[in-house]
């Protein structure tokens, strides 16, 4: 037999990463087959006139936004790095890894989203967690730190991307 889920919905509050960039967030809670889960959903909002950068830093986010740059772009990667695969034109939609080569371009007037869900976290944690990992930068910024052309840099496709908490 079946159990269905019941589902509900909470607008949280709206913040604000920079004044170019806005985040909202939504908390959903299901029971699935017994299990409690909550999903939450951040849906950043460029309200700029530039391009943003996004992505998923495994670490704290306590440098400053160069140094967080360089360190996405030149970390070593087994025997590559991110920087590597852009001059070689070698990185692609199909092999962006989530840490290591995965980013998300944000043009102007465009909307994504991180969901992630978990059924051991509450939602004030998850909400912490995912935008502790967040980076989002602005494209001036990486083309000053590495002078290469960014138009060739493939951004995950979707404006959606789904998680489980352990893949942060």
């Amino acid at each position: 037999m079946y159990k269905i889920g019941v589902l509900f919905i909470f607008l949280i509050y709206q913040n604000s990463c920079t004044s170019q960039i806005r985040d909202s967030v939504q908390v959903t809670k299901c029971i699935i087959s017994d299990s409690k889960r909550i999903t939450v959903s951040v849906e950043y909002t460029n309200y700029s006139d530039s391009t943003y950068y996004f992505w998923i830093y495994d670490k704290e986010l306590n440098q400053s936004q160069s140094e967080l740059i360089r360190l996405y772009f030149s970390a070593l990667h087994q025997d590559f790095t991110l920087s590597n695969l852009i001059y070689e034109n070698l990185l692609s939609e199909e092999n962006m890894a989530l840490k290591k080569s995965f980013i998300k371009k944000l043009y102007p007037n465009k909307r994504f989203s991180i969901h992630v869900s978990s059924n051991t976290l509450n939602e004030d944690n998850l909400v912490k967690i995912i935008k502790s990992k967040v980076v989002i930068v602005n494209e001036s910024d990486v083309i000053n730190k590495y002078k290469f052309n960014l138009l060739s840099v493939p951004s995950f496709p979707s404006e959606d991307l789904f998680l489980l908490e352990q893949d942060l």
